[in-house]
């Protein structure tokens, strides 16, 4: 089976997520050059339509029985996004992680994006939470053990803090931006994240298309008060608990595990 470097790279790389590849996911997810293996001391083989590393045919089984819940798990995720969406600080509600890639376990939670409206971030997120409580829809929070279906609302970004940190970007998040399926998208925000992201074509130049954005000057706010109260009160609530999440006046990135570390044990990244 005669493959090209980024095809290679790629199939090592989704390796690490368990995840077999079709040869249309080869297409999408050819790795670009800045996805470079540190270990080319691996075979790769091909049966029933996925390649894969030589040894791990398992996955196979593995990633058709995860996509059997993507369904049920994207319905309880489009039922909250609705209920989300009719805050009106909320401009983008993206699904995210394992789930975006339909390779999540049966006992996972469903992991969403936010951006906000300028200077609502943390106003978003505590009325965000309230609205999903009232609802009866399961939320995960700190130290939750049973995650299974749960929404967890882990990334947060306020729309003028969309371009990701230069020190912060690498194979892990570039691939995490370009697998996240929009699932409610005002005034073209999201269309806006990805134009202010656009180096993730470095790493994965087909996963998916960009295209140039429109930038409109937004309306011009003043500090609120609210959102001064509604940030101080988390970050009370929050004092004790932070470990490698990052939270800012217009970012709060919560990863229960930093699967970008894991990457680069394995990736010049």
């Amino acid at each position: 089976m005669k493959l090209e470097a980024g095809e290679v790279a790629s199939i090592y790389y989704h390796d690490i997520f368990d995840y077999p590849l079709t040869p249309f996911d080869l297409i999408r997810w050819r790795a670009g050059e800045k996805v470079r293996p540190k270990d080319l001391n691996f075979e790769i083989t091909q049966e029933r339509g996925y390649l894969f590393v030589k040894g791990r045919k398992g996955l196979i089984f593995k990633r058709t029985i995860r996509e059997k819940n993507f369904q049920r798990k994207k319905e309880i995720a489009q039922s909250a996004a609705r209920l989300l969406a009719k805050l009106p600080t909320i401009k983008v509600i993206g699904l995210t992680g394992s789930l975006a890639m339909q390779n999540a376990p049966d006992s996972s939670d469903i992991d969403f994006l936010i951006i906000t409206r300028k200077g609502t971030l943390w106003t978003t997120r505590l009325l965000s939470f309230l609205l999903l409580k009232l609802a009866g829809i399961p939320t995960r929070r700190f130290g939750d053990k049973k995650e299974k279906d749960k929404i967890c609302l882990n990334l947060w970004l306020d729309e003028t803090a969309l371009n990701w940190p230069k020190t912060q970007r690498n194979a892990y998040t570039a691939h995490e931006i370009a697998q996240i399926i929009p699932v409610a998208d005002k005034d073209k925000v999201f269309e806006k994240f990805l134009w202010l992201n656009r180096w993730i074509e470095k790493y994965w130049p087909n996963a998916i298309k960009i295209r140039k954005a429109i930038f409109r000057s937004g309306k011009k706010s003043g500090p609120s008060f609210i959102e001064f109260i509604a940030r101080n009160f988390q970050f009370w609530h929050m004092r004790g608990k932070i470990t490698r999440e990052r939270v800012s006046k217009k970012k709060a990135l919560f990863h229960p595990q930093d699967w970008g570390e894991i990457v680069k044990t394995r990736f010049y990244t």
